[in-house]
């Protein structure tokens, strides 16, 4: 369980993870939410579904839903274009709601998710190297961790003080 809020290039962040290890009806469940200034994104998966899960967008903007649900449409036309038979539905007009249509050769749930992540570290790992697109991800994400270890540290009574 971790949180970690930063500002990066003027943006506000918040991240947070919490794992427990049990859930009150014994069953794996995973919710992500994304807060943006636009809109929410927000994943539902296992008993938090509900009747349904998946990829979920809440407008939080003051403008036309109209206005946005086509920017909306035109962004996931962009990644259906690598990802063919996305798509896109309104869910809920008091909610501004909708839900964006993830076909099922792509939703293959989260235990065979960890799966695969599993298989590809397992591959890389034999490689003795990451895939070079990667590389960029690692180092701000191990940057930025290190950073606000750093950060958090610097004043504290217990810590000592490192020269550098």
């Amino acid at each position: 369980n971790g949180e970690v809020i930063y500002t990066i290039r003027g943006v506000h962040v918040k991240v947070s993870a919490t794992w427990d290890f049990e859930t009150k009806s014994g069953k794996d469940s995973h919710q992500a939410k994304l807060c943006g200034t636009r809109a929410d994104l927000v994943i539902y998966e296992g008993p938090l579904a509900a009747d349904t899960s998946g990829l979920f967008v809440y407008q939080k903007s003051k403008g036309s839903a109209e206005k946005f649900e086509k920017k909306l449409g035109a962004a996931v036309v962009k990644l259906a274009a690598k990802r063919p038979g996305l798509g896109v539905n309104r869910v809920d007009r008091a909610e501004r709601a909708w839900q964006i249509i993830i076909p099922e050769k792509y939703a293959v749930g989260h235990e065979a998710h960890f799966a695969q992540v599993t298989e590809n570290y397992l591959h890389y790992l034999a490689e003795g190297k990451l895939p070079s697109w990667e590389v960029p991800n690692m180092l701000a994400k191990y940057y930025t961790t290190t950073e606000a270890y750093r950060i958090s540290h610097q004043n504290s009574p217990s810590t000592p003080q490192r020269s550098r």
